[in-house]
């Protein structure tokens, strides 16, 4: 049974700190009851009546003078009881609730064209809801690691002039998307966000058959779950993750890259590792090794390493700034032993500078252009963060800390093609020839192909035998929406992905895992018959020339926050108007990214405008029933694959 009523379906008002809202409940009898502690994990007891106010228009407010306190509110219907966590938004740290306020701003003036971007008007007017969702880190700990922050449409905008209390126009929700903030400095700041439609929360309160969460577990970008008291799922949200076997943490310095270009005959696929990746035979066993896996650990380790550089820009300390001149040679931190560098730089194909890492320390730099960027290195000691600035003229050549003036945000927007107009709007189907799911990997892949068949690609997807074969070659029949009438072609073409992809079937589930090497070769295997001369369908219907042209950039690694390799090449890609196919979180889930946003941190520093930091998100389609793409960290990608598809010729009955 669902919900009677809607959650989080509150009024957002403040007057002296006092935060107030409402419940929408329906035809059946269910007690509220507030409770507070001092500690997520209690002891709970129930707030003082004289706290909570009830007023004239049916909302109810909690007055509380503790400068920190954790609430939850107690729900019993039909003699069963649980107990939502929540936590009211004045009391989320300053530097969180600074970051949300500081993103939404960089969202509100963000322009497209000179206009303002749909999401700038999306968020125009809204507010944030008084309670946010306390949300706990799938590291084992306790402590709430993250909030959900709900944003609400106002109604301000909209107000009619008459005695009416809606506009004739008025949206049936006035669900304005959401954030998720994190509360310390074990993860990025703003991790993802949606300025449009209801929260993960919400969505995974769908799933609890009625029953209320104690808790609620973020594990990662596409993994939610809601425990009872006792600590056993009773709810869950997004892809099941895989089990990494431990010994993966030795393969985890390695980044695989590679090309395939049919044209120019390079075919560049991943090794194979000699590891397997298991599954979870319960929601404890997942718990425990997401807890104690050292693959999970070391992960967590290298992200907080990068949250920690994001968070002092947040809170206003700079990075060194390592100055030089245009055409000029220099060498920069001999001290320092360099095993690997990221130069975040886009402005266009010609580089900032050209780095070369020295093995007795340090690294030379020649500049090639002015400009700044941020400069990570990885060092014996780990990350450490600077920004390159090349000058035009000669200023010196200096290694300089603070700078006077005060930062600020800016960001830019790119989308492939029509953005969501364009995608496939696909998900899982279900198969006893599969997992019986047939897994992420080949639905990813699907709307890939499937994007390019509707661009003109006619052969970049086909599906069945015979004449069937032979019309989808040579028409653009790739369906957007995944229904009654395209469901056939679809299952058709999810069989031979299924197969190319080497879906890992869980034995105590119906998920589906792939190996980042096992989906590039399936994007391969299923292109080789109409991209090469060789294959079945280019001599078929080729008389043996291709049919297609590949493309392709594929990158992988197990960094979980690489940005220079696998997230870079999709957006690089987006930036010149193709989406890409990347892995969100670690080796647990693949969707199509189709629009990429850089958000600069940048100072006028001497007269010049100088970028301190980036924050960069993917708007991804998930290839999820409920068709709800989310912008998500870039730096939660492992994988990236970007390519580019044209038809050759077209085909030819034999």
């Amino acid at each position: 049974m669902k919900y009677p009523f809607s959650i989080w379906s509150f009024v957002f008002r403040c007057s002296a700190g006092i935060i107030l809202f409402g419940w929408g409940v329906r035809a059946e009898v269910v007690t509220l009851q507030y409770e507070q502690a001092a500690s997520p994990l209690g002891p709970w007891v129930a707030v003082d009546p004289a706290q909570v106010k009830a007023l004239p228009d049916g909302t109810s407010s909690v007055v509380s003078s503790a400068p920190q306190t954790y609430y939850r509110l107690r729900i019993q219907k039909n003699g069963e009881i649980g107990a939502l966590p929540l936590l009211p938004i004045q009391e989320v740290s300053k530097a969180s609730l600074d970051v949300a306020i500081r993103h939404v701003q960089a969202v509100v003036q963000s322009t497209e064209n000179g206009a303002a971007s749909d999401e700038a008007l999306a968020w125009r007017g809204a507010v944030f809801a008084p309670f946010v969702g306390s949300l706990l880190a799938g590291d084992g700990s306790v402590r709430s690691a993250y909030v959900e922050i709900k944003v609400m449409d106002s109604g301000e905008a909209r107000k009619p002039d008459g005695f009416l209390a809606n506009s004739s126009d008025e949206p049936e929700t006035s669900d304005r998307g959401y954030m998720i903030v994190s509360l310390d400095r074990s993860d990025l700041p703003v991790l993802e966000y949606n300025t449009t439609g209801p929260t993960p929360t919400e969505r995974l309160l769908e799933r609890c058959g009625g029953k209320t969460p104690a808790r609620i577990i973020r594990y990662g970008p596409t993994f939610w779950a809601a425990e009872d008291e006792a600590g056993n799922l009773i709810g869950n949200l997004g892809t099941e993750p895989p089990k990494i076997p431990a010994e993966y943490v030795n393969y985890m310095d390695r980044v695989y890259t590679g090309e395939i270009d049919s044209a120019r005959g390079i075919l560049q696929l991943p090794p194979e590792l000699k590891l397997k990746l298991g599954h979870y035979a319960n929601y404890l066993e997942l718990k425990s090794d997401l807890e104690r896996n050292p693959v999970h650990q070391l992960m967590r380790e290298r992200r907080a390493q990068l949250a920690g550089f994001l968070w002092d820009l947040e809170e206003g300390k700079r990075p060194q700034i390592l100055e030089m001149r245009l055409g000029e040679t220099n060498i920069f931190l001999p001290e320092i032993q360099i095993g690997d560098y990221a130069l975040h730089w886009e402005e266009n194909e010609r580089p900032l500078a050209d780095i070369t890492i020295l093995r007795t320390g340090g690294f030379r730099a020649v500049a090639r252009q002015a400009g700044s960027a941020p400069l990570t290195l990885r060092t014996s000691k780990g990350l450490e963060s600077y920004v390159l600035l090349v000058r035009s003229s000669l200023v010196g050549r200096t290694i300089t800390a603070q700078a006077d003036s005060t930062p600020y945000w800016r960001s830019f927007t790119w989308v492939a093609g029509e953005g969501w107009a364009d995608q496939a709007h696909y998900y899982q189907l279900r198969s006893d020839n599969w997992c019986n799911l047939v897994g992420c990997g080949p639905t990813a892949l699907a709307m890939l192909f499937a994007y390019w068949d509707r661009q003109g690609v006619e052969s970049a997807f086909y599906y069945g035998s015979g004449n069937t074969l032979y019309n989808s070659l040579r028409l653009s029949d790739a369906p957007q929406e995944l229904d009654s009438s395209s469901e056939p072609k679809i299952r058709l073409l999810y069989n031979n992905l299924h197969d190319l992809c080497d879906v890992i079937c869980n034995p105590f589930g119906n998920d589906g895992a792939t190996w980042p090497g096992d989906l590039i070769e399936g994007f391969y295997g299923y292109l080789y018959p109409v991209a090469y001369d060789a294959g079945p369908y280019s001599l078929i219907y080729g008389k043996g020339n291709n049919l297609i042209n590949i493309s392709c950039s594929w990158a992988w690694d197990a960094w979980g926050s690489d940005w220079q390799e696998s997230g870079r090449r999709v957006a690089e890609g987006i930036r010149k108007g193709r989406p890409g196919v990347i892995g969100l979180g670690w080796l647990w889930h693949y969707g199509v990214a189709y629009a990429y946003k850089r958000k600069e941190l940048v100072a006028n520093v001497g007269g010049q405008v100088i970028v301190l930091q980036v924050n960069r998100y993917l708007k991804v389609n998930e290839g999820w029933r409920d068709m709800s793409p989310s912008w998500y960290s870039a730096y939660d990608v492992f994988l990236g694959l970007s390519c580019s598809l044209s038809q050759a010729r077209a085909p030819q009955l034999p």
